[in-house]
C-alpha cells in the first residue's frame, strides 16, 4: 500500500468519528409527524455531516453532471446541455420547496405525504424568532424562541437541514434523465416534463416506499460489520477488509471463505 493510499484511507476513516463526538442523548420528539424540540436537543454532529453531504451532492449535478453530459453531445448543442442541469436545478428547487417535500416526506396516505408542509409552512428556524418579535406578539414569540422543527425521519437535526438534504436528490435524480434526450427535446418541454415527473412520480416514491426502506436500513445498520467497526476503538483497516470479506461470503452463501486473511 502506497503513501498516498494509506492517506486516503486514514481520511475517509476520519469521517466517522465525528458522528460520535457529538452530544449523544438523543431527543424525544414524534416519530410519526414532524415536531419540535429545543435547540440544545440537536446533534451537531449529524447537522455538520448533513451539511457537507449535501454541498457534495449538489455538486454532483451542478457542475458535475452537467459538465458530463456536456462532454458527450455535439460542440453546439453543450451549452443547451449544460443548461439544462442548471434549469433542472432551479426547476426542482422551486417545486421542492412549494410542495414537493410535502407530498414527500409528511404523513399522509399509503401511497403520499400530505399537505401540511406546504410552501414550507410549520417549519420552525432561527429567522421565525426575529420575524414573530418584529410583530410584538408575545406568545408568539414564546412558541418559537429556542425552538427548531425536526422531521420525524431526521430527529437529530433540523428539518430545514433534512429537507434541503433530500432536495439534492430530486434534483440529481431528474438531471439523470437528461442523458436520454439529450440534444432531441425541447427546452421547454423538458421543463414540462421535469415538473410533471417531479410530482407524479419522484415525490410518492419516499412515502410508498417508506417502510420497507426503514426496515433495510435498519437491518443493515444492525448487521454491517464497517458501522460496528467504525465504532470500536480497536478496529483497523485490516480487520475491516476481513469483516466485510466474511459478511459478503456469508450473504453469498460462498463455501469458499477466507477466514484467515488479512
Amino acid at each position: 500500500m502506497t503513501v498516498m493510499s494509506r492517506w486516503f484511507l486514514v481520511g475517509l476513516l476520519a469521517l466517522c468519528p465525528p458522528l460520535a463526538w457529538a452530544d449523544p442523548s438523543p431527543p424525544a420528539p414524534s416519530i410519526t409527524e414532524p415536531s419540535v424540540i429545543l435547540n440544545s436537543q440537536i446533534n451537531s454532529g449529524d447537522t455538520a455531516w448533513m451539511l457537507a453531504s449535501m454541498a457534495l451532492v449538489l455538486m454532483m449535478t451542478v457542475p458535475g453532471l452537467a459538465l458530463f453530459y456536456g462532454g458527450m453531445v455535439r460542440r453546439k448543442n453543450v451549452l443547451a446541455t449544460l443548461m439544462q442541469s442548471f434549469a433542472i436545478t432551479c426547476l426542482v428547487t422551486l417545486l421542492w420547496y412549494v410542495i414537493g417535500y410535502s407530498l414527500a416526506f409528511t404523513p399522509g396516505t399509503p401511497y403520499i405525504g400530505g399537505l401540511s408542509r406546504l410552501f414550507m409552512n410549520g417549519v420552525i428556524y432561527i429567522k421565525d424568532v426575529a420575524a414573530a418579535a418584529a410583530t410584538k406578539d408575545t406568545p408568539a414569540v414564546e412558541a418559537v424562541i429556542g425552538r427548531v422543527s425536526v422531521s420525524h425521519l431526521g430527529v437529530t437535526i433540523p428539518e430545514t437541514v433534512y429537507a434541503m438534504f433530500q432536495l439534492t436528490f430530486a434534483i440529481i435524480t431528474p438531471a439523470l434523465i437528461c442523458g436520454a434526450f439529450a440534444e432531441r427535446m425541447k427546452f421547454s418541454a423538458m421543463l414540462w416534463f421535469m415538473s410533471v415527473w417531479s410530482i407524479i412520480v419522484y415525490a410518492p416514491i419516499p412515502t410508498g416506499c417508506g417502510n420497507r426502506a426503514a426496515g433495510v436500513h435498519r437491518q443493515a445498520c444492525s448487521t454491517l460489520p464497517a458501522a460496528r467497526w467504525c465504532t470500536s476503538t480497536q478496529g483497523s483497516p485490516r480487520s475491516l477488509v476481513r469483516s466485510l470479506w466474511v459478511s459478503v461470503s456469508a450473504t453469498t452463501k460462498n463455501p469458499w471463505r477466507p477466514t484467515t486473511w488479512c
